[in-house]
C-alpha cells in the first residue's frame, strides 16, 4: 500500500514537472513570436522630426474652446519640418525621453493613423442630441525631443 502511494506522488511529481517545462518552453515561444510581429510592425513606422509649431492640432484647440470634449487621452502637435508642417498625435503612456513644449525639437517614428473625435451636447429647440467633429492624426509610437 506504501509503495503505491509513494509511486502515484512520484507520479504527480513527474507530471508537474513535465508540465511546467512544457509551459515555460510555450511562454518562450510566445515571447518570441510576440518580439517578432512587434519587431515587423514597428519596421512600417516612418520617421519624423522637425520644430513643435503648436503644442495642440489647431482644429483640436477650436473645437475645445467651442465647448467640445475630445476622446481618447493623450497629446496632439503640429509639427514643421523641411518638408512641411504636419499633425501627430501622441497616446498617453507612449515611450518618450523628454516633455513636450512649443518650439522644441523632436524626433520620433509614427505609424498608422488615430481618429480623433470631439462631442458637444448641442440643442435645436427643445431637442438635445450630441454633435461631433473628428479628425485622423498621425500616430506616435516613440519619440524624443
Amino acid at each position: 500500500m506504501k509503495k503505491g502511494f509513494v509511486f502515484v506522488i512520484l507520479l504527480c511529481l513527474v507530471l508537474l514537472l513535465s508540465f511546467n517545462i512544457a509551459y515555460a518552453s510555450y511562454s518562450n515561444l510566445l515571447g518570441l513570436v510576440t518580439d517578432l510581429i512587434t519587431t515587423i510592425s514597428s519596421s512600417s513606422a516612418k520617421n519624423f522630426g522637425g520644430t513643435i509649431t503648436k503644442d495642440k492640432v489647431e482644429k483640436i484647440k477650436t473645437w475645445e474652446e467651442d465647448g467640445y470634449t475630445c476622446t481618447p487621452s493623450g497629446k496632439s502637435i503640429t509639427v514643421k519640418s523641411k518638408t512641411g508642417t504636419i499633425d501627430y498625435f501622441i497616446p498617453s503612456g507612449t515611450k518618450n525621453n523628454n516633455s513636450i513644449s512649443k518650439n522644441k525639437q523632436i524626433l520620433g517614428k509614427y505609424s498608422g493613423t488615430k481618429k480623433i473625435e470631439c462631442t458637444e451636447t448641442c440643442k435645436e429647440g427643445d431637442v438635445e442630441y450630441k454633435c461631433t467633429q473628428s479628425i485622423k492624426l498621425n500616430k506616435v509610437t516613440y519619440y524624443g525631443t
